[in-house]
């Protein structure tokens, strides 16, 4: 058995659902194409910085 980019991908998104975070395929995300970064998750990856 052979693991693969995707199946590492597949585990590490699964983690990361057990801690509470959700996972979107890019695509999926409403936002302008020059917007690299959602400012709502920008404040609020700060906040939780913070509070740690």
């Amino acid at each position: 058995m052979r693991f693969t980019e995707e199946k590492l991908e597949r585990a590490f998104t699964e983690l990361l659902g057990q801690e509470g975070f959700s996972h979107h395929l890019g695509i999926t995300i409403a936002r302008k194409p020059e917007e690299v970064l959602i400012e709502e998750e920008l404040f609020l990856s700060r906040l939780m910085i913070i509070e740690n």
